[in-house]
């Protein structure tokens, strides 16, 4: 469950007291969101592997209020960014001029795809944008593997090859796309093969490798390889009975623990024993039938992978979505059992539950923190590796055990080492006091014989030592009546960054990067306060308790984190343009508050439910689409060097149009604060200047208000939105020209 009905908080960003609601809400358990339209509905009940959102579009709205989006919107980040952005542009308009050259037919590929026969590729100018308001009209999307079918033989001579049931849908809104998927469809090299289903006709080809299939059901386009997988969809989206995926057992338990879905939201569900199954059954037959494996290694390598324990796996899902507060709401889960033989079985049975007050004794100015619930997964993962070798090369096995005890000694690496490790895992950083500022991490790991550990671990840094050749070694230290050990690692580089060193306390093992900081606590040095003072962290942990028991959970503070090392890593970064001839003005580097008053804290954890169930929810700010204009930016100035397009000549200037853009986006967001401040629109621009009750320096945060590229003011109206039909701020420049049009003509609009 998400916060989606949560009011829009009035400040840039959510402050952790009111990030708290947020969390509760965050773990309810109850299907909130089910009118939210899930395309698992479309498939098939035994479907093997499926992703898919309720709505790109809804689900790109929300992104416009993530942390990464607020900090793209900033104007410090986009003068930092305009130059390597407009050079990309360049090289790839530069790209495509040079394809058009060696390449003719592209323009006839172009004409043939409905984007006019006068359409000249290097006429664009603007390929990558920093944000946009027009979101994509795309809603809902899925891609599933429905089925893998035995393999059969078509036409004489066509290769055997198994049915595979590959589906695609994308619902694309107000846009008329059957021309053009009509002109691809003529393109593809195989003979038709159309039919029709449930009064449905659709569009076939006939390959040697199966029929792909193409329909619009409504505003929604489906690319399937199978007719059979086609055709349930074609049933399933009139209303038919059969069994779908969203009415699975597996499905609806994994949604059940996850919240359910909002608009915008992703979900995900693989069968990972089915499909094991389908990976062993195609190797026994493909890797004798190759010639190049022989029986005996065929058994092996069977031999190995049963091992692994695949068909212990149940359920293996999750789902995703930005919530209203612009926050990331991830959840995973998985059903492993337990009583299965293999790895994956023991190494999915957890140590005993933590005790999450254990924050309670970290630092309140640690930047990060985690707790884990320890079992014998690092024993277990040693004798997996153990027993394969056994099975791969017996003699060989032998000769690594008989190596082992040589090098241990009179201590055991499985018995002493791993399986010490026990009970749970304290981790977290501290701002440090050691090169450059560098944080600091301090470790609590639970011990069954700290000696015996101690003992073996000095044993193995002598072995690196003399494989290395430099001197590493564990040192016993005395301090204030008691001692530590310090791993000395002053002749080697690591030394300079790091001086490591751990005590034996209560049952643990007490370590940390920096002797200093290990030192520090030892003597009862400690910040004021414990990290379990958070409000945001407590009502998390809490939420997770309350549905079963909890055996990890992580916090991570970005804002802090962020600022203690930004400046480290901008000083560092000075350093790449002379070094890469980037398009980057290092004079203009963002500076920190520009991008920390964006950020704040992110919280993880897992539990288990009494159904066995290991559901692992997250909080946080980023996802991996975040970055995506950073990517591009990157990938295309790459390619250019690599197409030996220069960005070093190119010119840079600053697009009117954008600034406009600019300034429109800031008065918008202005105007946005007003009404949620005052209960309403203004009633002029000039009344987002004017001292308000929870803003006293005014909506818009300057002295003045701002004047288009050509020096007038820009234009501000309450009218009918004309896609929403709805009243909305109109906000406009007048454009070169000067003349008010009222958006019209080349003023530049903006609702």
């Amino acid at each position: 469950g998400f916060p989606v009905n949560a009011s829009t908080p009035s400040e840039p960003w959510p402050s952790p007291d009111m990030l708290s609601p947020f969390l509760a809400l965050a773990l309810v358990p109850a299907a909130l969101f089910a009118d939210a339209e899930d395309p698992a509905r479309l498939l098939p009940a035994d479907t093997l592997i499926y992703f898919g959102s309720t709505s790109v579009q809804a689900g790109y709205e929300a992104a416009q209020n993530t942390a990464m989006a607020r900090i793209l919107g900033e104007a410090e980040v986009k003068a930092f960014l305009n130059e390597p952005l407009a050079a990309a542009n360049q090289i790839i308009a530069a790209g495509l001029e040079i394809m058009q050259g060696e390449a003719a037919e592209l323009q006839a590929a172009a004409e043939g795809l409905g984007l006019g026969a006068d359409m000249k590729l290097d006429e664009m100018d603007s390929f990558i944008s920093l944000d946009s308001d027009t979101a994509p009209p795309v809603g809902r999307t899925f891609m599933a593997l429905t089925h893998i079918g035995m393999p059969t033989s078509g036409a004489p001579g066509a290769p055997m090859v198994p049915e595979v049931g590959l589906a695609i849908g994308i619902e694309v809104f107000g846009m008329d796309v059957g021309e053009m998927l009509t002109s691809l469809w003529s393109q593809i090299p195989f003979p038709d093969a159309n039919s029709s289903h449930g009064g449905l006709e659709y569009l076939a080809k006939a390959s040697p490798y199966g029929t792909l299939c193409l329909a619009t059901l409504g505003d929604l386009v489906v690319i399937t390889t199978s007719p059979q997988t086609l055709q349930g969809i074609i049933d399933r989206s009139q209303g038919g009975s059969s069994p779908s995926l969203a009415d699975a057992t597996e499905y609806k338990l994994m949604m059940d623990a996850a919240g359910g879905l909002i608009p915008g939201g992703s979900s995900w569900f693989v069968r990972a024993a089915p499909i094991a199954g389908i990976v062993r059954m195609a190797m026994a037959m493909g890797l004798p039938a190759s010639g190049e494996v022989s029986p005996e290694d065929t058994q092996k390598i069977m031999g190995v992978f049963d091992s692994m324990g695949f068909s212990a796996l149940n359920v293996l899902g999750g789902t995703s979505a930005v919530g209203q507060d612009g926050l990331i709401y991830s959840t995973t889960v998985t059903s492993i059992d337990g009583r299965a033989p293999g790895l994956l079985s023991k190494l999915a049975t957890p140590g005993p539950a933590v005790d999450t007050t254990v924050f309670g004794e970290i630092p309140g100015d640690a930047l990060g923190a985690s707790v884990m619930s320890m079992g014998s997964q690092f024993a277990d993962v040693y004798d997996f590796c153990m027993s394969t070798l056994e099975q791969v090369e017996p003699q060989g096995a032998t000769e690594v055990r008989g190596a082992l005890n040589a090098l241990m000694g009179e201590y055991d690496l499985r018995n002493d080492v791993l399986a010490n490790m026990q009970d749970r895992m304290v981790t977290y950083t501290v701002p440090g006091k050691g090169l450059m500022g560098a944080p600091d991490t301090v470790m609590r790991l639970g011990l069954a014989d700290g000696d015996r550990f101690v003992g073996a671990l000095g044993v193995l840094l002598d072995a690196v030592s003399a494989e290395a050749g430099m001197p590493l070694s564990l040192q016993q230290v005395e301090h204030e009546g008691g001692s530590f050990y310090r791993i000395d690692l002053s002749a080697t580089p690591a030394g300079m960054m790091m001086q490591p060193a751990f005590s034996l306390r209560d049952g643990e093992m007490l370590f940390s990067t920096s002797e200093q900081q290990l030192k520090s606590i030892l003597n009862g040095g400690n910040a004021q306060g414990s990290l379990w003072d958070n409000a945001g962290l407590q009502t998390f942990a809490k939420g997770l308790a309350n549905h079963g028991d909890v055996h990890a959970l992580t916090f991570t503070d970005v804002r802090a984190s962020f600022g203690t090392q930004y400046q480290q890593l901008a000083g560092m970064a000075a350093m790449i343009p002379g070094m890469s001839a980037l398009p980057v003005n290092m004079s203009k580097l963002p500076t920190e508050s520009s991008i920390s008053k964006h950020l704040a804290e992110s919280f993880g954890g897992t539990y288990r439910t009494e159904e066995g169930l290991d559901v692992s929810k997250s909080v946080s700010q980023f996802q991996m689409g975040d970055f995506l204009p950073l990517l591009l930016i990157g990938g295309a100035i790459y390619a250019g060097s690599e197409l030996g397009i220069s960005v070093e000549e190119m010119v840079v200037e600053a697009d009117p149009s954008e600034v406009v853009q600019d300034d429109l986006r800031e008065l918008k967001a202005s105007i946005t604060v007003f009404k949620i401040s005052e209960g309403g629109y203004p009633d002029a621009l000039d009344d987002l200047l004017r001292p308000l009750a929870d803003f006293p320096g005014g909506a818009y945060p300057h002295e003045a208000l701002p004047s288009d590229p050509w020096g007038n003011a820009y234009r501000f109206a309450m009218e009918t939105h004309p896609k929403r039909n709805k009243l909305l701020p109109k906000l406009w420049s007048v454009g070169p020209n000067g003349v008010d049009e009222n958006g019209e003509g080349d003023d530049i609009l903006k609702f």
